[in-house]
């Protein structure tokens, strides 16, 4: 469960480098078109809390688990390969929806499995993962060598037209 877990921070924190690159050099939105790529992924979030709850008690965990990694690595596979602003939003949506069955399945599960003294040290140590892979994410993957538009600097987003 934890390298499952792993996998999927590193994936999550790939994402935040590679929305970047996809809405400033593969989809030339700019600023604006970063906002509705993050905005695509929150949503889907939202929509993924509301799935969460409802199959919450009529399913498995590790179906929530399958669910979730197919919808989380499904749609980015394709937005990749069908280089479009729609691709990319309803990719960024259900990867949205995904990502958080798959958070909800995991520590569900830890909380079912893991002896009642000992949960809160668990989920801890397991965000603890979690957190040090995504950063690792971070600072490892970088944008493809031809790239040739600079990264945008916060400040430069918060004033691009």
């Amino acid at each position: 469960m934890v390298a499952t877990h792993a996998v999927h921070a590193f994936a999550f924190g790939a994402l935040g480098i590679t929305i970047v690159q996809l809405a400033i050099d593969d989809l030339r939105l700019g600023a604006a078109g970063l906002g509705m790529l993050e905005t695509a992924l929150a949503v889907g979030g939202v929509a993924g809390g509301i799935v969460a709850l409802g199959r919450a008690a009529n399913h498995s965990v590790a179906r929530s688990i399958r669910l979730g990694a197919v919808l989380f690595a499904g749609p980015l596979c394709a937005a990749a390969i069908l280089v479009s602003p729609a691709a990319a939003l309803c990719g960024l949506a259900l990867a949205g929806i995904g990502n958080v069955l798959l958070d909800v399945a995991v520590y569900t599960h830890v909380q079912e499995t893991t002896v009642e003294t000992v949960i809160a040290r668990t989920i801890a140590a397991l965000r603890s993962v979690a957190v040090a892979v995504a950063a690792a994410a971070l600072t490892l993957i970088r944008p493809p060598a031809p790239h040739t538009t600079p990264l945008p600097t916060p400040a430069a987003l918060a004033t691009d037209p």
